[in-house]
C-alpha cells in the first residue's frame, strides 16, 4: 500500500459494538490522543448510526480512551439503552424479547446531547467551516421518502442532489436520528427541532450500515483522483460460522432456520444488522482500483483497509474451538448471538474478550473480499492464510497497510 494524500474515514453501524472502532482507534492512533488530532489525519469521514456517536465524539475532541469509557460504563450504555416500562414494550414481553421496541428514545436523545456538547449544538453547515474538521457524511433514513438521507456538513458538495440541504440540522440531531433503530430497539421517529419532515429512522436501514461506498462515491463526485483515495474502515464484528453439517458443537454452528410467520418478521427486524458489510468494501474496492484476484490462493492488497474482527471458530488438534481468548464454547455462542444493545458487564466482557483476540492476533481480521468456501478444508487442514483474497487477514496487517498509506508511523 502507497500513500494516499486523500484520505476517509468509514465509521460502521453496530450499538455498543462501537465499542470495537474505539479500540481499534486507540491502537492506531493511541488512546489519549485528541480526538481532533485523529480526524486531522483524514479530509472525509462518514458514519452510521453507533458509527455516527464514534464520529461525533471525535469531533468533539474525546479521545478514543475517552470514547472506551463511555462505551465501557454499564451506566452510560443503560442511558443509552434505557429499557422501557413493561407495559411499553408488552409485544416485546410476549415475545421473548424477539420482537417489539424495548428502548426509550428520549433518553438515547438526552445521553447524546449531553455526551457530545459543546459542539453537539453546533449545526453541521458550522462544522463544515472549520478547517480543522473533515467534511462529515452522516447516514439516516427518511421515513416518508423511503430512502437515504445524506447529512453532511459540507451541503455544498458536488457530489449532492438537488435541491440541497441547508446543513442546520445540529450534529447531536445528525447522530439521534441516524442511530434511531426502529421495531426492536426504539419507538416513534426522531425528528430534528424545526424539521417539517415527519421524521427519521436508523441509516441502517438504507443498506448502507458500512457507509464505505458511499464514501467514496462522495469522494470521486468532488472530484478527487481514484488513484489519491485511501480508506480506513472500520467496523463492529462480523459472524464467520460453521455450516450446519460441520462436525462440530452447536455454538460453532449457524442455525438452521425454517421459515413461519413471527420469525421471519424477527429477521425482518433484524435486517438492519443483518446487512453483510463485505459487500460494500469490495464494492469501495472495486471503485478506486478495478482489480481483483486471478486466480485461487492469489491475494491482494486494497486502498480500502477494512479493520473488522471476525468472530469465527479456529481448527486445532483437528477440532473446531473458539479463538483461545474467548473462553468456552458457550460463552463464544453468546457473543455470536449477542444483540447490539449489550449493556450488561457480562456480555460487554465477550467483546472486549473478542477485541482482544483480535488486536492481538489470535483471531481474523475481515477481508475485503474472503475465498467463497472459507471454512473448507485444503489438504485435510483449514489454511486461514487461503480466506483472504483482498485485504488484510490480521489487524497488524491492516495497521501496517495504515501506517504506509499516511506514510508516517502514528503511534
Amino acid at each position: 500500500m502507497t500513500h494516499k494524500p486523500y484520505r476517509i474515514l468509514s465509521l460502521d453501524g453496530g450499538g455498543t459494538f462501537c465499542l470495537i472502532q474505539a479500540k481499534a482507534l486507540a491502537a492506531l492512533f493511541g488512546a489519549h490522543t485528541p480526538g481532533r488530532k485523529v480526524l486531522s489525519h483524514f479530509q472525509l469521514a462518514a458514519a452510521t448510526s453507533g458509527g455516527s456517536f464514534v464520529l461525533a465524539a471525535l469531533a468533539n475532541d474525546k479521545s478514543p480512551g475517552d470514547i472506551i469509557e463511555k462505551f465501557g460504563t454499564e451506566a452510560n450504555r443503560k442511558r443509552f439503552f434505557n429499557r422501557l416500562p413493561f407495559w411499553q414494550r408488552w409485544i416485546s414481553v410476549l415475545s421473548g424479547g424477539q420482537l417489539g421496541t424495548r428502548f426509550d428514545p428520549r433518553s438515547k436523545k438526552q445521553f447524546i446531547e449531553s455526551t457530545l456538547a459543546p459542539v453537539g449544538q453546533q449545526k453541521l453547515i458550522e462544522l463544515g467551516r472549520d478547517n480543522t474538521l473533515p467534511a462529515l457524511l452522516i447516514v439516516g433514513y427518511d421515513y416518508q421518502y423511503d430512502r437515504a438521507k445524506l447529512l453532511r456538513s459540507r451541503p455544498d458538495s458536488p457530489a449532492a442532489n438537488f435541491p440541497r440541504d441547508d446543513g442546520h440540522v445540529t450534529l447531536a440531531e445528525a447522530v439521534d436520528l441516524s442511530t434511531h433503530a426502529p421495531v426492536n430497539w426504539f419507538s416513534g421517529l426522531s425528528r430534528p427541532a424545526g424539521s417539517q419532515a415527519p421524521g427519521y429512522w436508523d441509516g441502517a436501514l438504507t443498506g448502507f450500515n458500512n457507509p464505505v461506498q458511499l464514501a467514496v462515491s462522495e469522494a470521486i463526485g468532488n472530484g478527487v483522483p481514484r488513484e489519491d483515495i485511501g480508506v480506513l474502515s472500520l467496523g463492529t464484528g462480523h459472524c464467520m460460522l460453521l455450516s450446519q453439517e460441520t462436525p462440530a458443537a452447536p455454538e460453532l454452528r449457524i442455525e438452521r432456520q425454517t421459515p413461519g410467520l413471527l420469525r421471519d418478521l424477527v429477521k425482518v427486524a433484524r435486517a438492519i444488522i443483518g446487512e453483510p458489510p463485505d459487500a460494500d468494501s469490495y464494492l469501495a474496492h472495486l471503485s478506486l482500483t478495478g482489480a481483483v484476484p486471478a486466480a485461487a490462493g492469489q491475494t491482494m492488497d486494497s486502498p480500502v483497509i477494512r479493520c473488522s474482527p471476525l468472530i469465527h471458530p479456529l481448527r486445532s488438534d483437528g477440532q473446531w474451538a473458539p479463538p483461545p481468548g474467548l473462553g468456552s464454547v458457550a460463552e463464544f455462542g453468546r457473543l455470536a448471538r449477542l444483540d447490539i444493545a449489550a449493556t450488561a458487564d457480562a456480555d460487554v466482557a465477550l467483546i472486549n474478550a473478542l477485541i482482544g483476540d483480535w488486536i492481538a492476533g489470535h483471531s481474523q481480521n475481515q477481508p475485503v473480499r474472503r475465498a467463497g468456501a472459507y471454512f473448507e478444508l485444503h489438504e485435510g487442514h483449514w489454511d486461514e492464510q487461503r480466506c483472504c483474497e483482498i485485504g488484510y487477514p490480521r489487524f497488524a496487517d491492516a495497521k501496517a497497510a495504515w501506517q504506509r498509506m499516511c506514510a508516517a508511523p502514528l503511534v
